[in-house]
């Protein structure tokens, strides 16, 4: 049987612990304990989910790492809730950590989340941002010095019939977790392999012009993976004599793991900065698709790029700080074109009043403007506009519509 992460945790939420958090919230101790036991299986679903992209188990992975997410967390609980810079230390890196998961549906997972505990938004939240941090440390400590991305999506993988079992009814189709395959680690590495290179042919192939090596090494890398597929399939899907010992698994993550890598460096550009340092960035990112417009024959001001990497806190324009990153980025790239000039808009789902959605558009619109400029960018080469909820892209009445509709665009307008 699997370990089960959701209860490490619960079991350093001892009987204090909770009187200190629902102390701190000034909310009943039992409704802070029913919504601990909805926050850990939320926020471990997210984890799971963002790991079933090579991707995004990356980023989980370098989080652990630059958090330094070894368990350590567990001897210090009770200062960490006790108030003050400790507790306020511990909220913010959580915050960092829900917006990076969830993104634009954190604030339909908070207000699920205050209903089913009957507890306050306000709290809601902050048992998320308290929560995150013990998760990170349970998953860091069980995976110590054997930290990697085959090894993380090996762990995240078996904890999904515990998440399933341990998520409050409705909560899966709020955090969109009701389509996560509950195959094999092994099979799900496997997959998300073949699957990547298979993109990466196709991105290239729509991208490159006559015959190159650019253009066969994609396929190189969908041979050796269907390769991968076929020694990994026959090697899970044998029946040895007896079952075998952990040390023969270790080579077949390892090869995962090398595969992983291989496919995640195909799956990158470098832009070329004139009198900057080259940016390594996803090949169809934002940074990419800005770059190739910037840097084309032709003009289309009125192609919409949509940032991939931009998140607000909830219900306002306060820029996350795992946002920060790829602006750092964008504002290099206007630094070494002097020329280009955008048109930034923020859009928004048709929840709430247009006023007010008018109103949030427009200052995320600002707090990048804002952002740039801070970074050395000319104010006028930036215009900020907000369009609230007037053009949808997707359908107002789904989960999935709303969130494609809260988005933040870039325009070149002239370069």
């Amino acid at each position: 049987m699997s370990i089960n992460l959701i209860d490490i945790v619960k079991q350093q939420l001892t009987s204090g612990v909770l009187d200190k958090a629902a102390s701190l919230l000034g909310e009943d101790k039992q409704a802070v304990s029913t919504g601990l036991g909805a926050v850990l299986p939320a926020l471990l679903g997210g984890m799971a989910n963002k790991a079933t992209d090579i991707n995004g188990a990356q980023t989980l992975l370098t989080a652990l790492s630059s958090g330094n997410h070894d368990g350590s967390i567990f001897s210090s609980l009770g200062s960490l809730l006790g108030g003050g810079s400790a507790t306020q230390g511990l909220m913010n890196s959580g915050s960092t950590m829900v917006n990076s998961l969830f993104g634009n549906k954190t604030g339909g997972i908070i207000d699920f989340l205050a209903s089913h505990a009957g507890i306050k938004s306000s709290s809601a939240s902050s048992l998320l941002s308290m929560a995150a941090p013990l998760l990170m440390g349970s998953i860091g400590k069980q995976l110590g010095g054997n930290a990697s991305v085959a090894t993380l999506m090996s762990l995240l993988g078996s904890q999904l019939p515990h998440i399933q079992a341990a998520l409050p009814a409705g909560a899966g189709k709020v955090l969109g977790l009701n389509n996560i395959s509950l195959e094999s680690p092994m099979q799900n590495a496997v997959k998300t392999v073949s699957t990547t290179a298979t993109n990466t042919v196709k991105a290239v192939e729509q991208e490159a012009a006559g015959f190159s090596m650019n253009s066969i090494l994609p396929w190189i890398l969908l041979g050796l993976a269907g390769l991968l597929g076929i020694y990994l399939f026959r090697t899970c899907n044998s029946t040895p004599p007896a079952p075998l010992p952990k040390v023969e698994v270790a080579p077949a993550v390892a090869k995962v793991d090398t595969a992983v890598k291989a496919v995640v460096a195909a799956a990158k550009k470098m832009l070329k900065i004139p009198g900057g340092t080259d940016i390594e960035v996803p090949t169809g990112s934002f940074l990419d698709k800005l770059y190739e417009e910037v840097t084309g024959a032709t003009l289309n001001p009125d192609k919409a790029i949509a940032f991939d990497n931009l998140n607000f806190a909830t219900g306002k324009a306060d820029i996350s700080p795992e946002s920060q990153g790829q602006l750092n980025d964008l504002a290099s790239i206007m630094k070494a074109f002097p020329k280009v000039e955008l048109k930034v808009c923020g859009h928004t789902d048709n929840v709430g009043s247009e006023a007010a959605n008018l109103k949030l558009s427009k200052e995320r619109a600002g707090a990048v403007e804002k952002y740039l400029i801070g970074k050395g960018i000319a104010d006028e080469r930036i215009t900020p506009i907000g369009y609230g909820s007037s053009k949808p892209i997707g359908d107002n009445a789904t989960d999935a519509g709303r969130a494609a509709n809260r988005r933040t665009e870039a325009f070149v307008v002239k370069k």
